[in-house]
């Protein structure tokens, strides 16, 4: 509140940007359709701000902005044009987030920390609206399934949400060692930590349970090599991730989910001879198809080519089923490869590796664990090609490696106000 009152309301436009950027971070993980709204309001309010020089930014700008412009090249060889603008529409934010953070003046320091705290926020919201929805269900039907998976998130895949929890959770953890808060703020920020730990277990995302296991060790990490060595809050967080496991060891659906993987890594499931696949199955086939037509589309297929291609791949191999489902590779790495070639991978590979250099200079570490996180989820699911994660995506990368450390450097050693 001091901030603001400290603003001078007349110099609005100094004002109106940092503010759209808040807002937007907030609706991120609550809304799916409508999320154009926040974006025109920070696009709007971008006019009005100060500006960078853009030749001072062009390179950062180009290595992220890199990727969206392969897909414009995919245009000159796709055969379905209609389905290639379509997917250049989607995909837009990969260009835009890049190039209003570069040329926007560097925000208030406060902005950056609210627009962070509030995507936590805005996430917490979201899981209790999920609560509230499949309770409803579960009064109707009786059916305890109503809870989990995607009757949970009705909004967003149950990846999309596992991911936005443990983004949520990373930024909690990071808050509590740079910021002061009172003994009761604390409490509640714990409080708010386990809750999103155990509600982790609901969308049953076998790829969000390997990426908690992967925070907590972590910051557990993190915070053992610093030369302030948080023991209470370590203690916290390894009985907050001990008490997640053992949840997700004995809820009965959670628990069938990770044996259905292990039994398929192991070879004992026969997914072929099954009425439905499961989802690593699945998952096999589509990845074994896509790198059969990078192998003869190096450059890719097209922008927009890729689902069809695919589904008659599916159909000449007799996997009816897939084709039907239309499934994608699941894997955004296959995935870009096969619609827009080996070279957009490398370039898009490149810009994930590139903000790695700023990090280790700013020590920001909650942005290598968003990059770490997006890689992994990467691997078992196409993201970018669901306005849900391009937003996602290309709104903070563009927000972290634009505003550098979004605390600031060394503030673990020097604990801040939050008030100030």
């Amino acid at each position: 509140m001091n901030l603001i009152h400290k603003i001078e309301w007349s110099n609005w436009r100094e004002f109106a940007f940092p503010s759209s950027v808040v807002l937007l971070a907030f609706f991120i993980p609550l809304i799916k359709y409508g999320i154009q709204i926040p974006i025109l309001l920070f696009i709007l309010s971008w006019f009005f701000y100060p500006k960078v020089p853009f030749k001072k930014v062009w390179w950062p700008f180009l290595v992220f902005g890199g990727f969206y412009i392969f897909h414009l090249i995919g245009m000159f060889y796709t055969e379905h044009v209609n389905l290639g603008i379509n997917d250049l529409t989607e995909k837009l934010s990969l260009l835009l987030f890049p190039f209003f953070f570069a040329t926007a003046k560097p925000m208030n320091k406060k902005f950056k920390r609210y627009a962070i705290i509030t995507f936590a926020i805005g996430l917490a919201f979201s899981v209790v609206l999920s609560f509230i929805i499949s309770g409803f269900s579960y009064a109707n039907s009786g059916n305890i399934r109503d809870f989990y998976m995607s009757e949970f998130s009705p909004i967003f895949h149950p990846s999309y949400i596992a991911m936005f929890i443990n983004m949520a959770i990373a930024i909690l953890l990071t808050v509590i060692t740079t910021l002061k808060f009172s003994k009761i703020q604390l409490v509640l920020l714990w409080v708010l930590i386990f809750f999103l730990s155990l509600a982790l277990v609901f969308p049953t995302s076998k790829m969000g349970f390997i990426i908690f296991v992967f925070l907590i060790g972590y910051f557990l990490f993190k915070w053992a090599t610093q030369k302030v060595f948080f023991k209470l809050n370590s203690l916290l967080l390894l009985l907050v991730g001990i008490t997640t496991l053992v949840f997700i060891k004995f809820n009965p659906v959670a628990q069938s989910r990770v044996n259905s993987a292990v039994e398929f890594a192991d070879g004992e499931m026969k997914p072929n001879e099954s009425h439905q696949m499961e989802s690593n199955a699945a998952r096999i086939y589509a990845w074994k198809a896509t790198l059969n037509e990078i192998k003869k589309h190096p450059f890719g297929v097209g922008t927009g080519d890729i689902n069809t291609v695919l589904e008659n791949h599916f159909r000449e191999n007799g996997l009816e089923e897939l084709a039907d489902k239309g499934l994608n590779p699941h894997n955004q790495y296959l995935q870009s490869a096969m619609a827009i070639g080996i070279p957009a991978l490398l370039w898009f590979l490149f810009s994930l590796l590139y903000p790695f250099g700023k990090i280790i200079r700013t020590k920001d570490w909650l942005y290598a664990f968003f990059l770490c996180s997006l890689a992994l989820n990467l691997l078992v699911e196409s993201m970018l090609e669901k306005q849900s994660g391009i937003v996602f995506f290309s709104f903070f990368n563009a927000l972290f490696f634009f505003s550098a450390s979004l605390i600031s450097k060394n503030t673990d050693n020097s604990k801040m106000n939050f008030e100030k």
